[in-house]
């Protein structure tokens, strides 16, 4: 799970979220008016999608910073909703019902794209690894793989590549800032040994940076040198200091 969160269905309508490390619930809120059965977090733990069972039978965009629904219901459905699944790029959404359905919505617009037909209740549902194909079993004592149509693995597919394009940037923006550091820190360490205390203050600055031990609640402090040049505010976008 993507999110830091546990959650949690109470008996009617009610969601509570938990914190799996203090075991204490810090939100709760009605989702809807009949019975939440159902839910999936997004693979970037961003969102929360709930489903129902009852007269209402819709599924529920929830934003997870502050708990607020996103949009409307998500209507398509017209008895109870058992079970959601999550694509890995989190830009598609499979929910079962027990009007034999699987149903594919999409993410960003909340609206179906699809639709698979069990011969009897869909009780569970979930995406291969690869998101090309969804997994789904019910009362029909069968599991039935369906294709993920093209169109919607497209968007799946770049949006997982801007995924991956955004973690090289973070890691090309690291990997050249401690070019830098190694750089300077050379630089300042002979002008520190021939004396020449004005320049390497000039050249440098001095950042305290303390690593935390886990679950010691001490820590080892190190002192790095970094560009003078680039800033403190820099060298604090970056670095836990």
């Amino acid at each position: 799970m993507a999110n830091s969160y546990f959650a949690h269905l109470l008996v009617l309508a009610d969601i509570q979220i938990y914190n799996p490390d203090t075991r204490h619930c810090v939100a709760s809120f009605k989702a809807c008016k009949s019975q939440t059965y159902s839910l999936a977090w997004t693979p970037d733990g961003t969102r929360l999608i709930s489903g129902e069972i009852g007269s209402d039978s819709a599924l529920r965009e929830w934003n997870t910073s502050n708990w607020w629904q996103v949009g409307d219901p998500w209507k398509g459905h017209t008895t109870d909703i058992y079970a959601i699944a999550i694509n890995p790029a989190g830009t598609l959404v499979a929910s079962t019902s027990s009007n034999n359905h699987v149903r594919l919505w999409r993410l960003s617009d909340q609206r179906t794209i699809a639709i698979f037909q069990h011969s009897k209740y869909v009780m569970s549902a979930t995406f291969s690894i690869d998101g090309t194909h969804i997994l789904s079993g019910g009362f029909d004592k069968n599991i039935s793989e369906w294709a993920v149509p093209e169109d919607a693995l497209e968007e799946a597919s770049k949006a997982l590549v801007q995924k991956h394009v955004s973690i090289l940037d973070y890691d090309n923006v690291i990997r050249a800032f401690f070019m830098q550091i190694l750089a300077i820190n050379t630089a300042a360490r002979d002008a520190y040994i021939t004396g020449d205390l004005t320049t390497a203050e000039k050249a440098s600055a001095r950042v305290w940076v303390t690593r935390m031990g886990h679950g010691y609640g001490s820590g080892s402090r190190s002192e790095l040198i970094i560009p003078a040049k680039m800033g403190m505010g820099f060298c604090q976008g970056l670095l836990p200091v």
